[in-house]
């Protein structure tokens, strides 16, 4: 041990520097006994109020999640049920006028269940052509509109809680 290496220094006592307040005497004053324990009090507060507020941050956090859940949820369900209602606007199109009005009466029952749901159609006529909205099924001269606009819709588009489930079919004018 009575070598020492050159490039070594010292181990220093990791004691306080404040003669007046240390921390680490064992027979320290009253004022540096209560400011260690008014620290130590100021640190749990600032952990306390840093912890409630990630609490927060994870509530709010996971109520947005359940509530997108809830949202889309129901969502392949639905997608299915825009067959059948095809399938009423076929059958309202093409039937007899007695059949018609109670085909109506359910098909307008159905709907309303379904925009209680969050469904939605896409209005497509006449508007401007969207990619994400539409899908272009046929192109028309430019004279029966203005160009690349909605000409006609073939097949309904639907929309559930902001999000395209079904894009509206449609002719657009070139």
């Amino acid at each position: 041990m009575s070598e020492k290496k050159k490039d070594e220094k010292p181990v220093e006592d990791k004691k306080c520097k404040d003669s007046k307040c240390c921390k680490h005497e064992k027979n320290g004053s009253k004022d540096c006994k209560n400011a260690a324990s008014k620290e130590a009090k100021e640190d749990f507060e600032d952990k306390y109020i840093r912890l409630m507020a990630e609490f927060q941050n994870f509530k709010k956090r996971n109520e947005k999640e359940k509530s997108a859940i809830y949202k889309l949820a129901n969502e392949a369900l639905i997608t299915e049920l825009l067959n059948v209602m095809d399938s009423f606007e076929l059958a309202l199109s093409t039937g007899d006028s007695k059949d018609s009005e109670g085909l109506l009466m359910i098909q307008k029952q159905f709907a309303s269940i379904l925009e209680k749901a969050g469904l939605s159609k896409i209005d497509s006529l006449g508007e401007e052509f969207d990619p994400n909205r539409h899908h272009a099924v046929k192109t028309v001269e430019e004279d029966e509109g203005k160009s690349g606009t909605v000409a006609e819709v073939l097949k309904e588009g639907y929309v559930l809680s902001d999000k395209v489930i079904r894009p509206a079919m449609v002719v657009v004018v070139e």
